[in-house]
């Protein structure tokens, strides 16, 4: 019998009843590592959690890309690209930028 969870608890309890009972005996280590079923379902396991990690690195990509055009530049735009960030006309830039406007 195979037992997979990503629950301790619950993997802990499963090794535990299953062991104190007569028809089941733990696998060695070694019969465990040699075991193509094991290993598939490692390999398996791995390529969800580096597709987990991926859509998180996914995701803060996009929450940077949220903050950095979300936040107003007193730069120019680069030739041939167009500003993100508006201001309604006759305002200033920044704070106290009309002070040295003379």
């Amino acid at each position: 019998m195979y037992t997979i969870t990503d629950v301790k608890e619950l993997h802990e309890w499963m090794v535990k009843h299953l062991s104190e009972h007569p028809l089941f005996e733990r696998a060695l280590d070694q019969e465990e590592k040699e075991n193509p079923v094991v290993k598939e379902t490692r390999e398996m396991r791995d390529a969800r959690e580096k597709e987990r990690e991926r859509e998180r690195e996914r995701e803060r990509e996009r929450e940077r890309d949220v903050i950095v055009r979300s936040t107003p530049s007193t730069t120019p735009p680069k030739k041939g690209r167009r500003s993100v960030v508006t201001r309604a006309a006759n305002t200033p830039r920044c704070f106290g930028e009309e002070s040295f406007q003379h």
